[in-house]
């Protein structure tokens, strides 16, 4: 039976079970994946003494959150479990209107972000959709003070014409570890030269109609902007029209993508150019 499995065989498995979490979340999308993923190891919690303590920890090796009132709910259940805080590993926010206004006033949004930040001292991965100004005092020095963070995707697709653009000064705070970032097109494009060094990859999501137009601009600033580019690699994706049978209709030539290849690599950074995917059935 389940309940006399191996400590290390019931750790294995409660781990796969938060991993298969983690890889089917997609930020915007329903969130029956994350709940199944989270409904299986609050199920294994409960068959044995033996099962618990696994369960529990692959339970909190991943956050997903949207809202001020679970913040307050987890903070309020580790009080008196400080030590569980460093066992979060992935953050995971998805800020809408809707989740926000469901709320109690007594955690208001945005402080939740940074609290999580500076609470869970061991995550290495943070993921934010927001469709809200998520900007705060406190953001930039919890931010930099994130010392095991490696990736940061942060999906601002804000409504009511609030806007993330402040991330692109923020990410100056960011702490030497991070290695991978991604951030949509509400954050302007200048950030190409307020990436620090520490980071290998910075991607630029472009969900817009007119890329052409994103691209004179990137034109005019390599041209006229001497800063420094420190990042080593630029990739920037768009979003592709589809023709009739629903497949990309390419936006850009090959002789202009070459045009930034070079213009880049003058620069020490290698660029790529990418299209999003659609999913078509």
């Amino acid at each position: 039976p389940a309940a006399r499995l191996p400590v290390e065989l019931v750790e294995m498995i409660c781990n796969e079970l938060a991993a298969l979490g983690s890889t089917v979340y997609r930020a915007g999308s329903s969130r029956w994946q994350q709940d199944t993923w989270h409904g299986h190891l609050a199920a294994a919690a409960l068959i044995s003494r033996r099962w618990a303590g696994p369960a529990q920890t692959a339970l909190l090796r991943s956050l997903f959150l949207d809202s001020p009132d679970e913040c307050a709910d987890f903070l309020a259940a580790m009080e008196d479990h400080p030590h569980l805080l460093g066992l979060p590993r992935s953050l995971h926010f998805e800020i809408t209107n809707c989740s926000v206004q469901a709320c109690e006033p007594y955690l208001g949004v945005p402080d939740f972000v940074p609290i999580l930040f500076a609470r869970c001292h061991n995550v290495e991965f943070v993921h934010i959709y927001a469709e809200l100004d998520i900007g705060s005092e406190g953001f930039d020095d919890a931010f930099s003070s994130m010392r095991r963070l490696r990736t940061f995707i942060f999906e601002s697709n804000p409504t009511g014409g609030e806007s993330n653009a402040w991330f692109q000064t923020s990410v100056r705070r960011a702490p030497p570890s991070l290695r991978t970032l991604a951030v949509q097109y509400d954050v302007n494009i200048e950030i190409i030269f307020d990436t620090p060094a520490s980071v290998e990859l910075l991607e630029y999501h472009y969900m817009g109609n007119y890329p052409l137009l994103l691209l004179y601009d990137l034109d005019d600033i390599l041209d006229d902007d001497p800063r420094p580019i420190k990042m080593a690699k630029f990739a920037l994706w768009l979003e592709p029209d589809l023709d009739r049978d629903g497949k990309p209709i390419p936006q850009v030539s090959r002789d202009r993508i070459e045009h930034f290849e070079a213009k880049f690599a003058a620069r020490g950074v290698v660029f790529q150019l990418l299209e999003l995917e659609w999913n078509v059935h």
